[in-house]
């Protein structure tokens, strides 16, 4: 379902089944909507105008996301309060987080949620009660690539690389290595080293 409603006072209340994508859902006034699968919010999509109206989302098996391309000057949702709920899923995406613009209390809660961005400014109380929270910064390292692509076990690393290491200084005095560690020249030379002190 697309949905595209626009009142210019009073209270709007919506239910709906099925998947919904919300390109105009505008209203000086409050805003409550029930759905049992995502709702797709697109730039500019909910304004329950920021000095009077409170926003209530909540999806009972589904998330609640952004659509279209991410808009700092255009947020997905603007109230003057909002509470969204998405217990089966999530509140944006790590492609995709939400813009948010409510300047008083904003309370979430879902399964997964991806911090909101937030323009102007961050709500006067913010409160993320989802089970799992990621930042910002774990949208950008998510969206930057893989860094890291094999660990080895403990066993697989060799030993050597902790092995102390000691620092020799070299001089022009040769020295005669043991004979397990000679070569054969070595061992020419050293036999006839013995044959000049057995005389």
């Amino acid at each position: 379902s697309n949905y595209n409603v626009t009142s210019q006072s009073g209270v709007i209340n919506l239910s709906n089944n099925g998947a919904l994508n919300i390109t105009s859902l505008h209203n000086n006034g409050d805003i409550t909507l029930l759905n049992d699968a995502t709702i797709t919010i697109f730039p500019g999509g909910v304004n329950a105008n920021r000095d009077v109206g409170d926003l209530f989302i909540n999806v009972t098996n589904g998330s609640i996301l952004g659509g279209g391309s991410l808009d700092l000057v255009n947020p997905d949702i603007t109230a003057l309060n909002g509470t969204l709920f998405a217990f089966q899923g999530s509140i944006g995406s790590f492609g995709r987080p939400l813009v948010i613009d409510v300047p008083g209390d904003l309370l979430i809660q879902a399964r997964s949620s991806i911090r909101p961005f937030f323009s102007p400014a961050e709500p006067r109380n913010f409160v993320d009660d989802s089970l799992q929270q990621f930042s910002s910064f774990d949208t950008a390292s998510a969206l930057s690539g893989q860094q890291l692509v094999e660990v080895e076990t403990l066993a697989e690393v060799d030993q050597a690389i902790f092995t102390n290491v000691n620092i020799y200084s070299l001089s022009d005095i040769s020295i005669r290595m043991p004979k397990d560690q000679s070569y054969e020249d070595d061992d020419e030379d050293e036999n006839k080293n013995k044959e000049g002190f057995d005389r």
